[in-house]
């Protein structure tokens, strides 16, 4: 019996394998090169695809926020044209305004109407951007006015 033991220690373990080998029958664990390749591929793929979906949501957010601020302006002149105390006269005019941190070009333009009490106001509001020459346009706004 102890010739036994022995040849069986001298073959490299117990069970007979060499030492470093996996015993037929035993279990394995952990992941295979392909399990983990996989893995890692699905996960690339989400991700890429979590930046695309939050990168398209912060645009949104920029251009929804920027059409706000124009819009409030293009409503702000509207509003000061009618709360003027004399009648518009028919004509154009632009003013450069700094609101929300921006530069914004207002661009009004008085044109009489049919009916010589009144006068068709269009207020278009275009952004300066640092990098673009020329202002880009955001959003326009048509109102009119009454003779009081």
């Amino acid at each position: 019996m102890k010739s036994r033991q022995a040849s069986s220690t001298l073959r490299g373990g117990r069970d007979g394998c060499q030492p470093g080998t996996i015993a037929a029958g035993a279990r394995q664990s952990g992941f295979t090169l392909i399990e983990v390749m996989v893995a890692l591929t699905i996960f690339a793929f989400c991700a890429v695809s979590m930046h695309f979906v939050l990168s398209q949501s912060v645009d949104s957010f920029a251009k929804i926020e920027r059409k706000s601020f124009a819009t409030w302006i293009a409503e702000n002149r509207l509003a000061e044209l009618r709360l003027e105390e004399k009648f518009p006269a028919a004509g154009n005019s632009n003013e450069d305004v700094e609101f929300a941190g921006r530069d914004w070009v207002v661009s009004t333009v008085i044109a009489n109407t049919q009916d010589p009490n009144m006068r068709r106001v269009e207020v278009t509001v275009n952004l300066r951007l640092p990098n673009i020459r020329e202002p880009v346009f955001v959003t326009q706004l048509t109102g009119f006015l009454g003779k009081n």
